[in-house]
C-alpha cells in the first residue's frame, strides 16, 4: 500500500513483493515511484531511502532496480460508441480530427524516428552476415525447424498421462524443455498430482544447473548448464507436460541426495553413459514400448522418419562447421524476422491509428439508426450521448424498445444495475416475475 504524500524517510522493508502470481524482485519503476516521495520540499535538503535486503542478491539485479528506468508513460486511450456520437454531433470537428490530435497518436508519431532508426540497424546487420551456400543453409534451416515442429507433437503425445506415468520411475533420464531454454539429460526422483480440474503433474527432477542459479530460491531464475560444463545438481520441480525426450536409460539413486556429493556422483554417472553413447541415448520407441498406436502418432513418427532421413542425407551433414554455419544462418533469421516486425511498426506508427476501429464504429451506428449516411446524429443518437456510464448502445435500444414503461422506479434501477454490478456471484438470485422477463431481454 502506498501513500500520495512525501516523507522524510522511505523505507522498504523487503526487495520482493507478491503481485498475485509469484514472489518476485520490485521493478525500477516501482522502487522509482516510492523512493520519489523521499525528501519533503522546502523542509528536508534530501530524502533517505532505506532498502532492506534480507537475502542474496546478484549485483545485476540489484543495478536493475536501483538505477534501471522509470515505467514509461503509455497512452491508454480506447474509442467508445459515446465519443463518436459526441463527435459527431458538433460542428466543425469530426472523430478523425480528434484521432490526428490524441495523444496516443503523439506518442506514435514521436517514435518514427527511433522506429526507421531500428529499421536501419536491423537492415545493416542483415547485410552484414555473409553466408556461403546460403540457399543450401536455407534448406536444411527449413528442415530442421520441420522436424522440431514434429518432435513437438510427439512430446504433445507421450505426455499424457496415462502414456507417461508408467516411466516415471525414479532414475529415469528425461529432457525438458522449458520456453527457450533446453535441459540436458535430467533425472527423475519422483511425481505427484497437483489439485484441479485439469490432470497435471509436478514432477521433481535432478537438473544440471549454473553455479548462479542454482544459488537461488525462485526456480523461475534458473539456468541449465551443458552437463560437459561445470554447474551443480540441483532438484527443481516441472510439469510433466515439460518433458521432451524419454530415455530407455535409468541411474541408480542414493538413499540421500542432501548432500552435494551425492548429487555430483549421480552427475558423473549421467556423464558415463553420454560418453558410452555418442550417437545419443536410446529413447523409448512411442509405439512400441509406450504403446501408444493412435493414427495421429503413427503419422508424425513417419513424418519424423522422413524428416530425419532428408537430413541426415542433406549435404551440409558432412561439413565440418555445420554447427557455426547453423547458428550463423539462425541468427539472420532471427534478424530477419526482426526486420519485418520493425518495417510492420514504422507502417503501423505512419498510419492513423485506431481509424479501422472508427470506421466499423459507424458501420455499427449507421446501421442502428444513430446517424445516417451523412454522419448526421438522429433521435437515438442524441439519446445515447447522454450514456456514458454503462453500455450507451445496449441502454439506448432497451429505451427505445419500451423495456422501462411497465416497471416501476425500483425495478429500473434494478435493471439498470446491471450495467455497472461487478461483484462476483456464485449462484443466480431469485428474481420476481417482472423482472425476468427484461433481464433476458437485457441478456
Amino acid at each position: 500500500m502506498g501513500l500520495n504524500m512525501p516523507a522524510r524517510t522511505v523505507l522498504f522493508t523487503a526487495a520482493r513483493k507478491f503481485d498475485g502470481k509469484e514472489l518476485r524482485w520490485i521493478t525500477s519503476g516501482e522502487y522509482i515511484q516510492m523512493s520519489g516521495r523521499a525528501g519533503r520540499r522546502g523542509k528536508d535538503e534530501r530524502g533517505i531511502v532505506v532498502l532492506i535486503i534480507d537475502e542474496r542478491m546478484s549485483p545485476t539485479t540489484a543495478k536493475e532496480i536501483v538505477k534501471g528506468k522509470a515505467d514509461p508513460l503509455n497512452s491508454a486511450f480506447k474509442l467508445t460508441y459515446n465519443m463518436v456520437l459526441n463527435l459527431l454531433r458538433v460542428e466543425g470537428i469530426n472523430p478523425e480530427f480528434m484521432l490526428e490530435r490524441s495523444f496516443y497518436q503523439f506518442q506514435h508519431f514521436s517514435s518514427i524516428p527511433a522506429l526507421y532508426e531500428k529499421l536501419q540497424t536491423c537492415e545493416q546487420q542483415y547485410d552484414s552476415i555473409k553466408i556461403e551456400n546460403e540457399d543450401e543453409v536455407a534448406s536444411y534451416y527449413k528442415l530442421k525447424k520441420k522436424l522440431e515442429l514434429v518432435q513437438d507433437q510427439i512430446a504433445i503425445m507421450i505426455n499424457e498421462p496415462k502414456y507417461l506415468l508408467p516411466f516415471l520411475q525414479p532414475g529415469r533420464l528425461v529432457t525438458v524443455k522449458c520456453g527457450d531454454l533446453n535441459f540436458d539429460w535430467c533425472v527423475v526422483l519422483n511425481f505427484h498430482k497437483k489439485p484441479g480440474e485439469k490432470p497435471l503433474y509436478i514432477i521433481d527432477v535432478l537438473a544440471h544447473l549454473t553455479f548462479e542459479s542454482a544459488a537461488q530460491k525462485l526456480t523461475v531464475e534458473i539456468q541449465p548448464c551443458p552437463l560437459s560444463e561445470r554447474g551443480e545438481m540441483k532438484v527443481i520441480p516441472i510439469q510433466h507436460t515439460l518433458i521432451r525426450d524419454i530415455s530407455a536409460i535409468r541411474v541408480y539413486i542414493p538413499d540421500d541426495l542432501r548432500t552435494k556429493e551425492s548429487r555430483q556422483t549421480i552427475l558423473k554417472s549421467v556423464q558415463d553413459i553420454i560418453g558410452r553413447h555418442p550417437l545419443g541415448l536410446p529413447l523409448l520407441d512411442p509405439i512400441r514400448d509406450m504403446g501408444i498406436k493412435s493414427s495421429d502418432m503413427i503419422s508424425y513418427i513417419k513424418q519424423y522418419s522422413t524428416l530425419q532421413t532428408r537430413l541426415d542425407e542433406h549435404p551440409l551433414t558432412k561439413n565440418s562447421q555445420l554447427i557455426y554455419i547453423y547458428e550463423q544462418y539462425e541468427r539472420k533469421a532471427h534478424i530477419e524476422k526482426q526486420v519485418i516486425d520493425a518495417k510492420n511498426e514504422l507502417k503501423k506508427a505512419q498510419s492513423l491509428l485506431q481509424i479501422g476501429d472508427l470506421k466499423r464504429h459507424k458501420r455499427v451506428l449507421r446501421r442502428l439508426g444513430y446517424c445516417n449516411s451523412a454522419d448526421v446524429i438522429d433521435l437515438k443518437g442524441r439519446v445515447a450521448c447522454e450514456i456514458d456510464t454503462g453500455d450507451e448502445l445496449v441502454t439506448t435500444e432497451l429505451l427505445f424498445n419500451g423495456v422501462f414503461n411497465d416497471l416501476t422506479v425500483s425495478q429500473a434501477c434494478a435493471l439498470l444495475s446491471c450495467f455497472v454490478f461487478q461483484e462476483k456471484a456464485n449462484e443466480m438470485p431469485k428474481l420476481p416475475q417482472e423482472l425476468s422477463g427484461p433481464l433476458r431481454l437485457l441478456q
